[in-house]
């Protein structure tokens, strides 16, 4: 009896090592565990906004303490005037020892106005630190104008006209000779008469 506990007890050890070190190798993809404020929060294409990270941003659901002296990247996701999603990344810069970092942002210049496409702009900033990957909030930003009209200049070519010289054969006209009968020869003396 005795032996068959100390054999079970092996298997429960490893299973509690493996366990409890399986955590400490895997990286994961943290949401919301960033925050970032967006000023202004419309704004023209190829024009800068300010973002602002604050790594102990205590409201909820942003409690925890991260991206404390790392490298920050922005990220901003818009539609493209040809109306594909394209992104457009910034790094910041390092974050102070509080995670707390401000500077400008570019949105794109291909981002196609709000009013025209119905699309808004989402900047988000993120870091990597201990292997994880933090993710703040997404702050939307309006893209403003609109697009000019533009004028389309449509040119026709008419392929030109082609003659094709018409070459015609005309018979050759065949001609009947024409024979002229000899002169008449005329009948000298008179005529005699026998009988």
């Amino acid at each position: 009896m005795a032996r068959a506990l100390k054999v079970l007890a092996v298997p429960v050890i490893a299973v509690g090592l493996a366990v409890g070190f399986s955590g400490v190798s895997s990286a994961a993809t943290v949401t919301q565990a960033y925050f970032i404020s967006v000023s202004p929060i419309s704004q023209d294409p190829g024009q800068a906004v300010s973002v602002t990270a604050n790594g102990q941003y205590s409201t909820s659901p942003f409690s925890s303490d991260n991206c404390d002296s790392v490298s920050i990247t922005v990220t901003v996701t818009y539609t493209t005037n040809s109306g594909s999603t394209a992104s457009s990344q910034t790094t910041l810069g390092t974050s102070d020892g509080n995670g707390d970092l401000t500077g400008p942002v570019t949105i794109p210049a291909d981002a196609q106005p709000t009013s025209v496409s119905g699309n808004t702009a989402s900047v988000q900033a993120s870091c990597t630190g201990g292997g994880n990957t933090y993710l703040s909030n997404a702050v939307i930003v309006t893209v403003a104008g609109s697009v000019a009209p533009t004028t389309t200049t449509t040119t026709t070519t008419t392929p030109s006209a082609t003659t094709t010289p018409t070459t015609t054969t005309s018979p050759t006209a065949t001609v009947a000779a024409t024979q002229t009968a000899p002169p008449a020869t005329p009948v000298s003396g008179s005529p005699k008469f026998t009988g």
